[in-house]
């Protein structure tokens, strides 16, 4: 119990406390941690990774139910340390979650590219696309709107300061058959 109380119980319980005041001022940021094991299981971890994963089932219910009143809901999940590295199944892991997220960019960056309202840079790191898109004015309306549309959730430029303005924000952190899901639900909105 003390593992599922803290990892799981305790973003559900602060969440809840502070939703009402963000639902009230129409804007509000969630950002839960996760870990590794709630995207891998490990031998000897079935506990943390079960109590991860229900942040991270939370973390996306939440980002669901509350971006249409301005709240957005993100989970961050740190990757191995620099020692693990020296561990040769680990190190096997951290190389296939490289190349892995190395085709999701590409996957991402290519499809987007060949959107005609879409500008964007290509990232070299993280597991984010940021675009700019044609026309488009206010990136919290146009997020909602997003979501509305296509079912597709994304970071207003917004959420990052008055010069994300414009911009969006798409996670490449992902399957790449859901990327593939997403961008084609994106694509007659962003064409």
């Amino acid at each position: 119990h003390r593992v599922i109380n803290t990892n799981f119980m305790g973003s559900f319980w602060l969440a809840r406390a502070c939703l009402p005041g963000m639902v009230d001022k129409g804007w509000g940021r969630i950002i839960n941690f996760a870990g590794m094991n709630a995207i891998h299981g490990y031998n000897g971890r079935a506990h943390v990774s079960a109590s991860k994963h229900a942040v991270w089932g939370l973390t996306k219910a939440l980002a669901k139910e509350f971006a249409p009143k301005g709240i957005t809901a993100n989970i961050i999940s740190p990757g191995p340390i620099e020692g693990e590295r020296n561990d040769p199944t680990m190190a096997a892991h951290i190389a296939e979650m490289v190349d892995r997220y190395r085709r999701n960019r590409d996957l991402v960056f290519q499809r987007l590219a060949g959107m005609p309202k879409v500008t964007l840079a290509r990232p070299e790191g993280a597991f984010y696309a940021f675009f700019a898109v044609a026309g488009m004015t206010d990136s919290v309306a146009y997020a909602k709107q997003l979501i509305a549309e296509t079912g597709v959730g994304m970071a207003p430029g917004r959420a990052f300061g008055e010069s994300g303005e414009g911009w969006m924000r798409l996670c490449f952190a992902a399957e790449a058959s859901t990327l593939s899901m997403a961008l084609d639900r994106l694509e007659p909105a962003l064409s």
